[in-house]
């Protein structure tokens, strides 16, 4: 008898030993679970907050108003040359009719102000410097450029025409700009350099 109670006692303690080990991997892995749960969880929100973050910077971004000046070639004929893609020639003439009652002369240099795309003010100005392409001599006394796709020309002095002939077509030239003195429809360059 005392050993079949013995044997039951210890069948009872091993039973006891391995509910107790098989509660405690429940609970460990119940842990684990909780742990990876959590992780995952802090995981998301920051995630979250950092796509939170990256639209709020993304809306201040969009909000910061970005001035600039830009240089135009305005011409009698309500015809422009704006050297910058995001203003056209219709922003440029209706800003003109809308809000200026300047009176230009036949071709007028003008110092644009932009913000947001969008033109602010405007005034003459005396000198510039654009960009060009540089296209060719249309004779001693003029050379042609061009930007975005619009030509304009230059007057120019026989020792500049000297020194264009040299240049390959197509070459992107920055170049000094003033009004003409000789004929007020034109523009005349000053100087040049290559780019």
């Amino acid at each position: 008898m005392k050993k079949i109670l013995a044997m039951i006692m210890l069948i009872v303690l091993v039973s006891s030993v391995g509910c107790n080990n098989s509660q405690e991997k429940e609970h460990n892995n119940q842990t684990t679970s909780q742990t990876q749960n959590d992780k995952e969880n802090k995981d998301e929100k920051e995630t979250e907050n950092k796509d939170k973050e990256v639209n709020n910077n993304t809306v201040k971004t969009d909000k910061v108003s970005e001035k600039r000046e830009i240089t135009a070639l305005y011409f009698y004929d309500n015809s422009s040359l704006i050297f910058d893609k995001t203003i056209s020639e219709k922003d440029l003439s209706d800003y003109i009719s809308k809000e200026t009652k300047d009176e230009f002369d036949k071709t007028t240099l003008l110092k644009l102000e932009v913000e947001d795309n969008k033109i602010i003010s405007l005034k003459k100005q005396d000198k510039a410097e654009v960009m060009g392409i540089y296209i060719g001599l249309g004779d001693l006394n003029i050379a042609e450029f061009s930007y975005n796709s619009n030509s304009f020309r230059l007057e120019i002095s026989e020792e500049q025409a000297e020194e264009l002939e040299k240049i390959p077509e197509n070459q992107m030239l920055s170049l000094q700009i003033e009004k003409s003195n000789q004929n007020e429809s034109n523009f005349r360059l000053i100087n040049y350099s290559l780019k």
